[in-house]
């Protein structure tokens, strides 16, 4: 089974060479990391050590994750890159192993100040593919915050999905866990959103989804008769727990005291005073499973958002 690698796409330099940079690589065929060595290496370990060198490099947590990330890409696995200047994204099949990378899949992208060719780090790729971003899976697009290139536990979907994209064989699944492993959070915060506004007649404050904000995604407010009402939400997927704590003391705020809550799970519990909640037993806490949210958006799908609406599409359950 091939596995999936991601990665950010040769992001060193000023932003004003990465275009021409990333080009490069996408004409030879190749996937690169930043720190540039002015010696050609002749494999990967020589590579560290001339990297490591470096005195501000010695100690570059992220130049070690991606060299370890390198080293263990094997022959036929996938690589998701992107380019930064126009957002498409780029899909390679490795031609071979990091661990068997030569001289020869060195490449010197451009010199330093003195005229000195300068060489990264690079794995050969049997061919790029270019794909809009509502082809890319959620959980691949996640996966580009964070170091230069990573290897994830990617389900065994997603990868059979990747594989099938990059070959042209995309066809009709038949599978509710094949589709909801197409999702990330931003999406099922986006289908939980239009479900309370369709459906609830709620609206929402877009700028009140902030990272601060831990204990909910975004507040949304709807009038309700002569009096206005708050509402606060939290998605999780997976196996991930929801703990309700965190959400009812904010109904301990004046301005929060009737807000309702909407939360969305998938396989995972919900707990308050750490035990398992019951439905109903707080009139104003609600618990929506993800399978009803994702029937939902099927009977809806001309509001959907396009990548989401792409993978329903093609889904049938």
């Amino acid at each position: 089974m091939s596995e999936v690698y991601v990665g950010n796409l040769f992001t060193g330099e000023k932003a004003s060479d990465r275009d021409k940079f990333q080009k490069y690589c996408f004409e030879h065929k190749i996937y690169a990391i930043g720190w540039a060595v002015d010696k050609k290496p002749s494999s990967i370990d020589e590579y560290e050590n001339l990297a490591k060198s470096v005195d501000d490099w010695k100690d570059d947590v992220g130049l070690t994750m991606a060299i370890n990330a390198m080293r263990s890409i094997e022959k036929n696995d996938f690589i998701w890159t992107r380019y930064s200047k126009n957002g498409t994204y780029l899909l390679g099949k490795v031609k071979k192993s990091g661990k068997e990378v030569s001289i020869d899949d060195f490449y010197s992208l451009y010199k330093n100040k003195n005229g000195k060719d300068l060489y990264c780090l690079s794995i050969p790729c049997q061919e790029w593919k270019i794909f809009s971003m509502d082809e890319v899976p959620g959980i691949i697009l996640n996966s580009f915050r964070g170091q230069t290139v990573k290897h994830s536990s990617y389900s065994e979907n997603i990868e059979d999905y990747c594989k099938n994209l990059y070959n042209g064989t995309l066809s009709k699944r038949n599978s509710l866990s094949t589709f909801k492993a197409l999702l990330t959070p931003d999406d099922e915060e986006d289908l939980l959103g239009l479900y309370l506004q369709q459906e609830k007649q709620y609206l929402i404050y877009p700028s009140t989804n902030k990272r601060s904000t831990t204990a909910y995604e975004y507040i949304l407010i709807r009038k309700n008769k002569n009096q206005i009402q708050k509402a606060i939400v939290q998605c999780k997927m997976g196996s991930d727990d929801i703990n309700l704590n965190p959400l009812l003391k904010h109904k301990k705020i004046k301005s929060f005291e009737n807000c309702e809550i909407y939360c969305v799970t998938d396989k995972g519990k919900t707990y308050y005073n750490n035990q398992e909640y019951k439905e109903g037993t707080i009139d104003t806490v609600h618990i929506i499973s993800l399978d009803n949210l994702i029937n939902w958006a099927k009977q809806n799908i001309d509001i959907l958002p396009d990548r989401v609406k792409a993978n329903l599409s093609i889904t049938d359950f």
